[in-house]
């Protein structure tokens, strides 16, 4: 009889700023790697990358705000943008009102004493 062996792939919640220093020239370099790598294991389903609904809109709005700073982008923001959208394919996303309430963020961040767009992501985490 053959045994089988099951593998787990792990899973990461991937906060905003992961995206924004890989685009972001200006960045330490060590991180910017770091993070490249992180991306590219989310995308060819090496690990399983998890976000809240509100990430999109944190990378866009992080986004906009360093082009208009002038910060030194990897690419043009459209093609960071389309960049985006590929990434977005690859990780599960977590809406509130499915997988946490307002009230239960709330009460998390009450309780771990961080701020509520943190809780959000630790709720991800340990769900």
């Amino acid at each position: 009889m053959e045994q089988q062996t099951k593998t787990t792939t792990q899973k990461v919640v991937v906060n905003a700023s992961v995206f924004l220093v890989l685009v972001l020239l200006d960045e330490p370099k060590e991180i910017r790697q770091s993070a490249r790598l992180l991306i590219q294991d989310i995308l060819t389903r090496r690990l399983q990358g998890h976000v809240p609904d509100r990430f999109e809109d944190e990378v866009l709005g992080g986004l906009v705000e360093a082009f208009t700073k002038g910060r030194p982008l990897l690419a043009s923001p459209f093609i960071i943008f389309l960049a985006l959208q590929r990434l977005m394919k690859a990780l599960i996303v977590h809406h509130r009102g499915v997988d946490w309430s307002a009230q239960e963020v709330f009460n998390a961040s009450s309780r771990w004493r961080v701020s509520y767009y943190d809780a959000v992501y630790l709720l991800v985490a340990q769900k």
